[in-house]
């Protein structure tokens, strides 16, 4: 809305040389923004926006007029109930503009396959539109995903592919509890950039210098299902955290943390056990890797690794290694394929990209 404000402002005609005058800007990114706001509910994308010939292309599909578009937008609702947030919008080109999104699938899943199979899709990346200078209307729209490379960005990508098809194959579930809230900011192929919102923790020291695998972790977590179900009256939440970062004036080591309810660490029931505490928490933007299984001190040091490595090969600025911490989603008798383990570092100065490059 401000730069659609500043497109309209008397003093710039134009962003660009013999682009979209400052009125077709304004025009142009209301009725993108309006689109895609209303991509997938009954309202639809307003079709007069766009050209008939339009051509559309991502790495799965290519459709080259406006009614099989339309189609496949209809069958996505459909088959998928996609959830689709616009991150940013901006004009970067004279005739072109980009819109940067996440976009996350529910598969056709339903009764007990549900307890089994329910698999999380996510997709992010940016959507390009080329608009006909003659007519204001979309000519193309051309969309690019963040987990894959740039030569594989073109219809029809194998590497795409195999990467939905890896998504949808997976056993993983997380359980249906309470959770942090974070905005997926970005999906790259070996991580992924969460921002989260401020959430409540009650901890507890470890006695170790491990995330996981150390004899005292069953003592901490009875400690802290002591708190939250005998005295903060509170259900189970997920994940369970293992973090480097101990609570001030508490034994330095690791600490076991448990997500409690908003208000618990100001005006909440006090822990009665001293090594029991509570407080909110701010980490800001983090990248973190999935990974199934049973997890011992040898895979988060090893996912650790490949988390950094891929990181620091993208050039995103993290915090050292020494604090990432681990979250654990699921209940001990979760089988390993099923399981939902994450390692995460807090990322500096993380921003978006303004502009994708092809």
């Amino acid at each position: 809305a401000e730069q659609r404000a500043r497109a309209q402002q008397s003093g710039e005609e134009r962003r660009f040389p013999g682009g979209a005058p400052a009125e077709q800007v304004a025009r142009t990114m209301e009725f993108i923004e309006s689109d895609l706001e209303h991509l997938f509910d009954d309202v639809g994308v307003d079709r007069a926006n766009f050209e008939p010939d339009v051509v559309f292309a991502d790495p799965l599909n290519k459709f080259e007029n406006l009614e099989a578009y339309l189609l496949n937008i209809a069958f996505l609702r459909v088959a998928f109930r996609p959830d689709f947030e616009l991150h940013a919008l901006a004009q970067t080109g004279p005739w072109e503009f980009q819109a940067r999104w996440t976009m996350r699938l529910a598969m056709p899943s339903f009764g007990p396959m549900r307890s089994v199979w329910d698999p999380e899709v996510a997709f992010t990346g940016v959507s390009i539109y080329g608009i006909k200078p003659e007519t204001g209307r979309v000519a193309t729209h051309t969309d690019y995903w963040d987990s894959l490379p740039r030569d594989a960005q073109k219809f029809f990508s194998v590497q795409a592919a195999r990467d939905f098809l890896g998504m949808a194959g997976s056993l993983e579930r997380t359980p249906d509890l309470e959770t942090p809230k974070y905005t997926l900011l970005k999906r790259a192929a070996e991580y992924e950039v969460r921002r989260y919102e401020p959430y409540e923790v009650a901890s507890t020291p470890t006695g170790s210098g491990q995330l996981v695998g150390n004899a005292a972790a069953g003592m901490s977590f009875n400690a802290l299902a002591g708190y939250i179900f005998s005295e903060a009256k509170q259900d189970m939440t997920t994940p369970v955290f293992t973090s480097p970062e101990a609570a001030e004036g508490t034994t330095a080591g690791v600490e076991m943390q448990f997500v409690v309810e908003d208000g618990t660490a100001e005006g909440g029931v006090a822990p009665s056990n001293p090594a029991v505490t509570t407080r909110r928490l701010d980490v800001g933007c983090v990248a973190a890797r999935r990974f199934s299984g049973v997890v011992t001190d040898g895979d988060v040091a090893r996912e650790t690794k490949s988390l950094l490595a891929a990181l620091d090969a993208d050039g995103v600025a993290h915090a050292p290694e020494d604090k990432v911490f681990c979250a654990q989603y699921n209940e001990p008798s979760t089988p390993g394929p099923a399981r939902r383990n994450e390692v995460l570092v807090p990322l500096i100065g993380f921003s978006l990209p303004k502009k994708w490059v092809e």
